[in-house]
C-alpha cells in the first residue's frame, strides 16, 4: 500500500519547502481518498455497536461469548482491552485490538481543551505495533451540535502495508455490525414468544393440537381448491370429462 509521491516535472523549480507543502497535501489526499479519516471517526465516534464500547465488552464477556465468537470469525479479531496511557504528556484512552497480522491501538485524549466558542480541541492517534502512524486534531461540539465528535485535521501520518489490514477490517467491522444487528433482533423476538407463551399459558398440547389442525386444514384445504375449480369451471369440467370418454370409447373399440 506504501507509495512514493513524486511532483510533477514542471514544479521541479518549487523551493524544498514549497515541495514538502505540496507532498504533505498529497499525502492529506490519499488518506481522504482511501476513506481513512472517515472510518477512523465512525469507528471511534460513531454509534455503532463497536468502536470506544469494545473494551468494556471485551472484559464483560467470556471469549465464548456468542459476541466475541463473531468478532474473531467476521472481523479477524484476536484480542481486545482498554487502557489509559500517556501520549505527548496528554492522558489518554487507549483501544488495543490485535488482528492478525498487526496490533492497532486508537488513543483519544480523555478530555478535550481550549474550549472556544462551545468547540473543545483533542487529539486521536493510531499506533501500529507501538509504532505511531497517524495523528488527528479533533473537535468536540457543544450540545447544540448533533454529532458530538468530529475529527478536524490530519497531523501526522506514516504509510505502510498496515492500511490494507486496517481497511479490511473497518469493512469487516460493517459486516459485523450487520451480524449482530440481525442476532440481536432474533433473540429479542425469541424472548417476545417466550414472554407472550407464558403470560396466556399457552402449553405444548395446545400447540400440538393447532399442528394438527392445521394439517387436517390444508388436506380439506386442497380438496375445497378441487371442487371450488370444478364449480368455478363447470364448462371446462364437461369438456374434460367428455373428452376423456371419449378416448376410453375410442381405444376400447
Amino acid at each position: 500500500m506504501e507509495t512514493v509521491l513524486n511532483l510533477s516535472s514542471e514544479k521541479n523549480d518549487m523551493s524544498e519547502s514549497q515541495k514538502i507543502l505540496e507532498l504533505v497535501e498529497l499525502k492529506k489526499k490519499k488518506v481522504k481518498d482511501l476513506g481513512l479519516d472517515t472510518q477512523i471517526e465512525n469507528f471511534i465516534f460513531g454509534d455503532e455497536l463497536l468502536g470506544k464500547h469494545w473494551g468494556s465488552w471485551y472484559k464483560e464477556k467470556t471469549q465464548s461469548d456468542e459476541w466475541f465468537k463473531r468478532l474473531k470469525e467476521i472481523v479477524g479479531v484476536q484480542s481486545i482491552q482498554n487502557k489509559k496511557e500517556l501520549i505527548e504528556d496528554k492522558k489518554c484512552d487507549l483501544i488495543e485490538i490485535q488482528l492478525e497480522k498487526h496490533k492497532f491501538t486508537f488513543g483519544v485524549t480523555s478530555s478535550f481543551r481550549y474550549s472556544i466558542d462551545d468547540l473543545s480541541f483533542g487529539e486521536l492517534y493510531v499506533y501500529v505495533d507501538d509504532t505511531q502512524v497517524m495523528e488527528f486534531r479533533c473537535i468536540e461540539y457543544g450540545s447544540s451540535y448533533s454529532d458530538r465528535v468530529k475529527i478536524n485535521s490530519l497531523e501526522k501520518f506514516t504509510d505502510g502495508e498496515w492500511v490494507i489490514e486496517l481497511l479490511e477490517f473497518f469493512k469487516n467491522v460493517n459486516t459485523f455490525d450487520e451480524s449482530m444487528n440481525k442476532y440481536l433482533h432474533e433473540e429479542q423476538e425469541k424472548i417476545r414468544i417466550k414472554n407472550l407463551k407464558e403470560n396466556f399459558q399457552i402449553t405444548d398440547e395446545e400447540l400440538k393440537s393447532i399442528k394438527q389442525n392445521t394439517e387436517i386444514n390444508d388436506s380439506y384445504s386442497f380438496g375445497n381448491k378441487i371442487g371450488k375449480w370444478v364449480k368455478d369451471n363447470q364448462f371446462k369440467t364437461f369438456l374434460l370429462i367428455s373428452i376423456t370418454f371419449l378416448i376410453l370409447f375410442v381405444y376400447s373399440h
